[in-house]
């Protein structure tokens, strides 16, 4: 809702399904991330889970979904189903200090939401995790809810670590009077 996407409809949309005016048909909002955002703060549900660590959340999700409660919607390969097996949820969940009421309310609420509901991921995940969120929604039957009308697109590529390290020796040998970060994101590190 802060950041990313057409963040006015993705807000617009999301509002127009918690208006305790129009009726009592209300989504629910779950988000696992490492730091408080925007999206964190209008959860009903928040689960603080490193970003290190979402590609095994999803990958459990999968396991509990598809292995322990049979419940996809498609035949996974053979490889997906042997990956997703070596996960385990209750075992994130301690690992991890997660309240266990709250995953086990997701887990349900995906199940009973089947093609209804949408699991994203931001920008910032790796693509194996979008991968797996991608699976995630196939096995829960949200691929109907996919918007394939419109994407964002940046409007230069990203910087190679070669150009990083070029622009901060230019800047250490005096070459650089100031530096203008446009449209950056600031929970990005990088380390040299």
């Amino acid at each position: 809702m802060g950041k990313e996407g057409n963040v006015v409809e993705n807000m617009r949309e999301f509002s127009g399904r918690r208006d305790v005016m129009r009726g009592t048909d209300f989504n629910r909002l779950y988000c696992a991330e490492g730091t408080m955002s925007l999206t964190g703060m209008n959860a009903d549900y928040r689960l603080r889970v490193r970003p290190d660590k979402q590609l095994e959340f999803v990958l459990s999700l999968l396991n509990e979904i598809v292995n322990n409660r049979f419940a996809s919607e498609i035949q996974l390969s053979s490889s997906a189903a042997s990956l997703i097996s070596k996960y385990d949820l209750k075992k994130f969940v301690n690992e991890n200090s997660l309240n266990e009421k709250y995953v086990q309310f997701l887990v349900d609420d995906l199940i009973h939401s089947k093609g209804k509901g949408i699991v994203y991921g931001g920008e910032t995940l790796s693509i194996d995790t979008h991968k797996a969120i991608n699976l995630l929604n196939e096995v829960l039957g949200n691929n109907t809810l996919y918007k394939t009308g419109s994407y964002t697109v940046p409007q230069i590529k990203h910087s190679s670590v070669d150009e990083i390290k070029q622009l901060i020796s230019k800047m250490n040998n005096g070459n650089v009077g100031a530096v203008i970060h446009f449209d950056t994101k600031s929970d990005l590190s990088v380390a040299f």
